[in-house]
């Protein structure tokens, strides 16, 4: 086999060419013998990577275990925690100084008010209170209860703000604002 391409090797085992093992196994001719473990590497660190970022215990508890230091250090994720908290500390202080009736006629218009409970729902949210149940009728506003906290943050510039949305037609109502 010596001057022959390593691929070939894979072929004649299987007992067809290249073109054929192409064709069937969707190996390209031209991939080198260990692109698909390269890959796997590649995508193995980047599952790291957003593991390390989501902070989960599995990965930072890896790093602590692999720096081989015997000496007693605090834990990475308690660092993390600790900053996570002061930022979360710091964010809150901040949204909890929006006008959130302000916020509410910037979002809907001047003549716009808060409607049923909406005001003193929002008010305890503000406040971090929890838990919050609410209970309201369909179309009576529930879905400003996340919308206009996530809208005091986004206009604050604090941090990031995800907010999960899972019916379609709730999707439309907020796309729509």
């Amino acid at each position: 086999m010596a001057g022959r391409p390593v691929g070939e090797a894979f072929h004649a085992q299987s007992g067809h060419g290249a073109r054929i093992g192409e064709g069937i196994y969707g190996r390209s001719m031209a991939e080198s013998l260990f692109s698909t473990e390269a890959r796997r590497i590649g995508f193995r660190r980047v599952s790291r990577e957003w593991h390390a970022f989501l902070m989960f215990d599995s990965v930072l508890q890896e790093e602590e275990e692999g720096s081989g230091s015997s000496v007693a250090k605090p834990s990475r994720l308690a660092d993390v925690v600790q900053q996570a908290t002061e930022e979360e500390d710091r964010r809150w202080k901040k949204i909890r100084q929006v006008d959130i009736a302000a916020e509410l006629r910037r979002m809907l218009g001047p003549e716009t008010q808060f409607r049923g409970v909406q005001e003193g729902a929002l008010q305890a949210i503000m406040r971090q209170e929890s838990p919050i149940v609410v209970v309201m009728g369909t179309g009576g506003g529930k879905s400003m209860l996340f919308m206009l906290p996530a809208a005091c943050a986004a206009r604050i510039g604090s941090g990031l703000t995800i907010v999960v949305v899972p019916l379609v037609s709730l999707r439309g109502d907020i796309k729509d604002r």
